[in-house]
């Protein structure tokens, strides 16, 4: 007998109907299929399917969570079969979520985790660094700057291998040479939520064994957090929770959220208990006529729990979601006077102190043209994912399904690649 066991995989009967259905099937014809099919769930927001008569090849089976046991076959054959068929679920693979397309990028994916705001690395050579082990969010916001949610025009979501993610982290602290001193602040900021990583608690505990580490904050919606997942994550070694409330009432909150799931009312609980193990910052969008009138009830309930407040300008991004018209920062810092002399409580908070660090170096600058090896799709219609010299590129304009492509670098600023197809 073979038991294997994955920490990362769940095994369970399919309960959604195939893809490859047809309207002309019957509703039994349609069950049948189902029962042909294994759902094996990946980092518990991810999933592909496997044909039960492929493991059944490999020998009688029985799945149990997250054990698949063979009867009549030895460990390492089993191991070495069963990792076939993965290896070619994972072609496959999707976010529960939202049936976005997803890749998983691991330390033999070939794709580095330096050069794209989608995913990895983010060294703007400062002590502020951005590490972003996913992409997609579980809710709609209305004003995303992103353009996320469970409904957005995305094409593909991506996942990140923890260990490959820490293993990149330290190597870029020992890059960067720093003095005993010198500390940095880690934010765990992704496009979409980033509590949907199935290994948050292992990723935060990891990025914190690093001496050079002073601060690791999550900056997320708040739907998934609960009291016992304040405890983990405080246990683990996070020091603060960046959450983005931008209504107090019920019904509002669940129209900005765009999702009927919003539960502010459990959310102000959590944080009200989340207040008493880390440094809470409440961080609304203020949207002028929007939601520019919930800022007052915001404001005092983060002072009621001992949270700060860290109100954000709206900002229509070229690929996010516009809803009204920007303010002028002149505007938006003025109304923040208003609001910091009815509430005696400051506002325009002072800027963490940022100081210059070794920065990655970088391989090629905009205007360069050069070879890129075409590695995945992109997350917008018209873009692939390429890589050259240890960095990822965002190659717009690129409709070939060839393997090399010769791209002219048309951004740069901050490490981060964008190319378009010549």
């Amino acid at each position: 007998m073979a038991k294997l066991r994955f920490e990362d995989l769940y095994f369970t009967q399919a309960e959604r109907r195939p893809e490859e259905r047809t309207k002309e099937e019957t509703k039994e014809k349609i069950e049948e299929k189902i029962k042909e099919k294994i759902k094996v769930i990946f980092l518990k927001n991810f999933y592909f399917l496997l044909d039960k008569k492929d493991l059944e090849k490999i020998g009688p089976v029985v799945i149990q969570g997250h054990e698949v046991i063979f009867e009549g076959i030895s460990g390492k054959e089993a191991r070495r079969k069963l990792g076939v068929l993965l290896a070619q679920g994972f072609n496959d693979l999707r976010t529960i979520f939202s049936e976005h397309k997803a890749i998983y990028i691991h330390q033999n994916s070939g794709i580095p985790l330096f050069g794209t705001l989608y995913f990895g690395i983010v060294d703007r050579g400062t002590n502020i660094l951005e590490v972003k082990p996913i992409t997609g969010c579980n809710i709609d916001c209305v004003f995303c700057s992103v353009g996320e949610g469970k409904h957005s025009n995305k094409l593909v979501d991506y996942v990140v291998e923890k260990d490959y993610l820490l293993q990149k982290f330290s190597e870029l602290i020992d890059y960067k040479e720093l003095k005993p001193e010198e500390k940095l602040d880690v934010y765990i900021n992704t496009h979409g939520e980033p509590l949907l990583y199935g290994d948050m608690i292992g990723l935060v505990r990891g990025l914190k064994e690093s001496e050079a580490v002073r601060m690791i904050s999550i900056i997320t919606n708040g739907l998934l957090l609960s009291k016992k997942l304040v405890d983990e994550l405080a246990e683990a070694g996070l020091d603060q929770l960046n959450v983005s409330v931008n209504s107090m009432e019920p019904e509002k909150a669940k129209e900005l959220a765009g999702s009927k799931t919003y539960d502010i009312n459990k959310i102000k609980e959590t944080l009200t208990y989340a207040a008493k193990k880390l440094d809470v910052v409440i961080a609304p969008v203020y949207i002028k006529g929007v939601n520019d009138d919930q800022m007052d009830d915001i404001i005092e309930f983060s002072k009621k729990i001992g949270a700060s407040v860290g109100i954000q300008n709206y900002l229509a991004h070229k690929r996010g979601k516009k809803i009204a018209k920007e303010l002028s920062w002149n505007r938006f810092f003025a109304e923040l006077e208003v609001l910091e002399k009815r509430h005696g409580i400051k506002l325009k908070l002072e800027p963490h102190k940022i100081f210059a660090t070794k920065q990655l170096e970088k391989p090629f600058v905009k205007g360069d043209v050069i070879k890129a090896e075409l590695v995945c799709p992109g997350r917008i219609k018209g873009e692939k994912l390429g890589v050259a010299k240890g960095r990822v590129i965002s190659i717009l304009g690129c409709e070939t399904n060839a393997r090399m492509l010769k791209t002219e670098i048309i951004r740069d600023k901050d490490g981060i690649y964008v190319g378009k197809a010549k």
